[in-house]
């Protein structure tokens, strides 16, 4: 059984479908006792930060694009300090 699951979305510039993405994650999922949802903005100029924040996603703000790579980075950072136990990234634009 998996304790806490991390669900990590590396986003920029995705207001139009952020909110979609983070209601589309099951809150409850069989064998998985918490499922967490957090949204890397990397650097958006739109309102993506506040979307995923207001859809219930933990966020961590990037002040300017870093790339890809740095915004998985950190969410991969967020888990390991955060004792969970799986991480999955997935898309900011539901693709």
């Amino acid at each position: 059984m998996i304790k806490k699951l991390l669900v990590a979305i590396p986003a920029y510039n995705e207001e139009e479908k952020i909110g979609e993405v983070i209601q589309n994650i099951p809150g409850k999922l069989s064998g998985v006792s918490e499922v967490h949802v957090l949204v890397i903005d990397d650097g958006s100029t739109d309102n993506t930060a506040k979307i995923a924040g207001d859809s219930g996603a933990k966020v961590i703000k990037n002040y300017f694009n870093m790339g890809y790579g740095v915004a998985f980075s950190k969410g991969l950072q967020y888990s390991l300090d955060n004792n969970f136990d799986l991480m999955v990234s997935i898309d900011g634009d539901a693709q």
